[in-house]
């Protein structure tokens, strides 16, 4: 799957669903936007050009994660999905989409 099909089919998305942007290394440590190099901040102009993310962290049952993993291995304060909240017992992580970019990993998946 492109890029492009995957912020079309996040278009779609974004205006009834919550939807949330997490950026990670290779290593699955968070990574904040100002340690990006120049093809990475490419790829969040292409996701955050048109499309509305949620800042809040708390990830529910039926939300959409639209995930990027940077081909650079880093630490930080925290891994990705360290401190997410997920309600319930029992949840699945159905990927929708999967995407490849100047070595760079974006995927689409939602939460079950």
């Amino acid at each position: 799957m492109s890029l492009n099909s995957i912020v079309d089919q996040l278009k779609k998305l974004s205006v009834h669903k919550r939807v949330h942007f997490v950026i990670q290394s290779l290593n699955g440590f968070e990574v904040h936007k100002e340690l990006l190099k120049e093809d990475s901040l490419e790829i969040c102009d292409i996701l955050e050009k048109d499309l509305l993310f949620l800042k809040d962290k708390t990830i529910l049952k039926n939300d959409y994660i639209v995930l990027l993993t940077i081909p650079e291995i880093l630490t930080s304060k925290e891994m990705s999905f360290q401190d997410v909240e997920l309600f319930g017992l029992d949840h699945k992580f159905k990927i929708l989409g999967t995407s490849e970019h100047k070595n760079n990993i974006v995927n689409l998946f939602k939460i079950e």
